[in-house]
């Protein structure tokens, strides 16, 4: 879904965790009362994903994060499990101080969504059940772990370690066509290559099977190339218009040709790798890139160039009108405890909306 919004960041010192000077953001001081519908919030939901957080903060990765987020987490923590929302705000209010994101003079920016869909999927291929979700593949390692110099492309993220030295993935169309059939484990066996397509970009999903049992795969790894929308790609060539462009009519789309959709996903080279995850409560959401179960409709993706892990963020947005939701005005403190390859830039965002249909629907 794409909209135009209003972030605010929160700190108690700064804003970025790593500001640059290539970085076009600015921070502009404000008050509370300054922020539209600051006092209808729910703060108790958004105290909650919080704490969740500072559990990371302040556990064994704590040396990764800034000292006043550790004194916040701190503070968090001798606080009673309650869920008051008149002193879950009292505490944002004291312990953060708001600040308008501008990007560029601007303050508008990009707010997408993001779920984990529930899929039917298989222990055995056959079939019925002939795509496989694959784990990573043996010798995968991030690029900035490489100390030797490497001849690869200077977009990869990621290569694989070989005999002969460090080498670039396969893109997507090569492991679709069994480039890493000797390399990678599989997971799991899915019915139909446009699930598994959507599962790559939500990044995680919970797989139920014929038995009744169901378990939450997450991300593990990616092939390292850059991420191609294909929304984006059928908007430059004219085929939708920015309005159009949905999950619902992207999924129509590639359905309506197999052959078509086949070659426009492929257009997307990047392919992510999953592993079974350890998280299954399925009141929560799965782990994100702060290490904690996301909580649906508080916690946010972000571009960490800008902002700090577990920073609460007041997101002023709308809702377009779908089937599972009637649209609107969106104003509620979320906490930014995960990220993605899309997700660039001041202002933009990407709302963890829950688990199911409903929640893609949202």
């Amino acid at each position: 879904v794409y909209t135009r919004q209003v972030v605010l960041g929160f700190s108690t010192m700064a804003a970025n965790s790593n500001p640059t000077e290539t970085h076009a953001a600015e921070l502009h001081p404000v008050d509370y009362s300054d922020i539209g519908g600051w006092s209808a919030d729910t703060h108790g939901e958004a105290r909650a994903a919080f704490r969740r957080g500072c559990a990371a903060i302040l556990g064994r990765s704590s040396g990764r994060f800034k000292k006043p987020m550790q004194e916040v987490c701190r503070a968090a923590t001798r606080l009673a499990h309650e869920t008051n929302d008149a002193a879950a705000r009292v505490f944002f209010e004291e312990h953060f101080a708001p600040h308008l994101v501008l990007s560029d003079g601007q303050d508008k920016g990009l707010i997408t969504g993001y779920f984990e869909p529930v899929i039917n999927a298989a222990r055995t291929g056959s079939s019925a059940f002939p795509v496989p979700l694959l784990g990573p593949p043996d010798g995968l390692i991030a690029v900035n772990q490489i100390a030797e110099s490497a001849d690869l492309p200077s977009d990869l993220t990621h290569a694989i370690s070989t005999s002969d030295g460090y080498v670039a993935a396969p893109t997507r169309a090569q492991i679709n066509a069994g480039a890493l059939s000797e390399r990678a484990p599989i997971i799991a066996w899915l019915a139909d290559p446009i699930d598994a397509f959507f599962l790559h970009i939500q990044g995680s999903g919970r797989l139920t099977y014929a038995d009744g049992s169901s378990e939450r795969v997450t991300y593990a790894g990616k092939n390292g190339y850059p991420y191609t929308s294909i929304g984006a790609v059928l908007v430059e060539r004219g085929v939708m218009n920015r309005e159009q462009v949905s999950m619902a009519s992207l999924r129509a789309w590639l359905a309506a040709d197999p052959q078509r959709g086949e070659a426009l996903m492929n257009e997307n080279r990047s392919y992510i790798f999953f592993h079974r995850a350890d998280n299954d409560d399925p009141e929560l959401g799965p782990t994100g890139q702060l290490e904690v179960p996301l909580t649906p409709g508080r916690s946010l993706a972000v571009d960490l160039a800008y902002h700090a892990s577990n920073l609460p963020v007041w997101l002023e947005t709308s809702l377009p009108v779908t089937s599972g939701n009637p649209g609107g005005k969106l104003q509620r403190l979320m906490i930014a405890q995960d990220t993605g390859s899309a997700i660039r830039g001041p202002i933009r965002g990407d709302v963890f909306f829950g688990s199911g249909d409903l929640a893609g629907a949202s």
